[in-house]
């Protein structure tokens, strides 16, 4: 009796054990301890002001900025939906588009493939050192850059994004709450060109 009161007690230190590392873990990362760790903020929704303060912190305000509509979920969710992959890649909150003189995607990068953790490896296999940089999503060409101006309001008075005739164009999504992921991207792709 006395060797199965042990096992018995054994057992229930072990799960005890395990339950209290559990619960340590568990309110460590979903209680925000473990944000700041791995670069992740709270970030306050439509704060603009910190969007200025990042854009003027890191020297973005050459570039033209534009805030992603509300709406662009929805038109992507019913564009792919027979495509759960590309709507997942395309409802990331970091991505970069490249597209050609005639609005074609010719280069797609997206967080969730950009391997790495917790720093995202953008440059992965030398993607990054040629112009435009190799694709490293492979994506239908259809997503025709005239499908997202729509969705990009510009913070800048008297920029038109879609009547730019450029070579090429680059269209970055970004988010505060991985900013130092977005910098990392922002500030590759700044060097890449």
């Amino acid at each position: 009796m006395k060797s199965g009161n042990n096992i018995e007690n054994a057992r229930l230190s072990f799960l005890r054990y395990y339950l209290i590392y559990g619960l340590l873990i568990y309110s460590c990362c979903f209680s925000g301890g473990c944000s700041s760790l791995y670069g992740i903020k709270d970030v306050k929704k439509d704060d603009l002001s910190q969007i200025d303060k990042f854009i003027s912190d890191n020297n973005y305000s050459g570039y033209r900025n534009s805030r992603l509509q509300k709406t662009y979920s929805k038109f992507i969710v019913d564009k792919f939906k027979n495509d759960t992959t590309l709507t997942r890649y395309f409802l990331q909150p970091i991505q970069a588009f490249y597209y050609d003189k005639n609005d074609y995607l010719v280069s797609y990068h997206v967080n969730c493939n950009a391997g790495g953790f917790p720093n995202l490896k953008w440059n992965r296999n030398g993607m990054f050192d040629s112009y435009p940089p190799r694709t490293q999503t492979v994506v239908n060409q259809y997503f025709h850059l005239s499908e997202l101006t729509p969705f990009l309001k510009n913070t800048t008075p008297n920029e038109n994004f879609a009547n730019d005739e450029k070579e090429s164009k680059i269209v970055v999504f970004y988010t505060l709450m991985l900013e130092r992921q977005s910098k990392k991207l922002i500030d590759l792709i700044v060097s890449n060109f």
